[in-house]
């Protein structure tokens, strides 16, 4: 029984460290080992690290901005809103090439589609599909990408290193929460491997271990801005509800626009609050 302990703990670590990989490879555009093959297990376990793909893209972020602001700063004597500004949009540039405009293909699909599938299950199903962008795509992605660089500014101007830390993990922990607890409705969808697997009972304890540990630490660390977090947290139940009432379940596409306007509220109602 000893003797298998540490294959048994290497094994363990082996797969949480494929999990992590399979994340960041799925829901980010970040640099990540190469899988030679993927196991059933992998795509379920990848969804739990969801939090995880945030945190790092966080930390990259207040990483980035701080390094900014201190040659910056060393260059000019001091910093003036101009230069926050600019460091500001940097970040903002940086957190939608590190997503590598996955969630945002979703956002514009489901735009596209809620408002030309009329209500109908199937045909909101079938424009989702559809790899064209329509106005409304486009419209509702200018204006989620405006508030977001809007709140980057405005959260970089203020110095909030920590919201800016935490929006990216709390915008993919609300994705995650999809997963969690709503059906997936998309036959042979990309999703659905991972929908499938998150339903195992072992995985979904560590789904809802993450869920709660991404939530407990924000509200804790974000504990200033606590009107925004509720409104959030109430946003993504309307949301939920709006998916459930139209597809009975969500999509692919639908994570990613949870994700994109959780995110983008994130950023508009802590910027108003600090």
């Amino acid at each position: 029984m000893d003797e298998q302990s540490p294959s048994s703990t290497v094994s363990t670590r082996e797969r949480h460290s494929r999990a992590i990989a399979l994340a960041l490879g799925f829901f980010s555009r970040l640099p990540t080992r190469h899988l030679e093959t993927i196991e059933d297990e992998d795509m379920g376990r990848a969804v739990v690290y969801m939090p995880v793909v945030g945190l790092i893209i966080g930390l990259i972020l207040v990483v980035t901005g701080l390094v900014l602001s201190s040659f910056l700063g060393s260059w000019h004597g001091d910093l003036n809103t101009i230069h926050l500004s600019l460091i500001g949009l940097t970040l903002f540039a940086i957190l939608t090439l590190a997503s590598g405009g996955l969630h945002l293909d979703g956002l514009g699909d489901c735009a596209d589609a809620w408002v030309g599938g009329l209500g109908d299950k199937e045909r909101t199903l079938l424009i989702m599909k559809d790899p064209t962008c329509g106005p409304m795509a486009v419209m509702v992605v200018v204006l989620g990408m405006l508030v977001k660089a809007g709140g980057m500014v405005a959260l970089t101007i203020s110095q909030s290193w920590l919201a800016i830390l935490l929006i990216p993990v709390l915008s993919r922990t609300a994705g995650m929460g999809l997963f969690l607890n709503t059906p997936y409705v998309r036959p042979k969808g990309l999703g659905q491997a991972f929908s499938d697997f998150a339903a195992n009972p072992v995985t979904r304890s560590e789904c809802r271990s993450s869920l709660m540990a991404a939530l407990a630490i924000s509200a804790v660390l974000l504990a200033g801005v606590w009107p925004a977090l509720i409104l959030v947290l109430l946003l993504w139940y309307w949301l939920r509800q709006q998916t459930l009432s139209r597809l009975e379940g969500f999509t692919g596409d639908v994570c990613g626009a949870v994700i994109e306007i959780t995110e983008a509220c994130l950023f508009l109602f802590i910027a108003l609050l600090v």
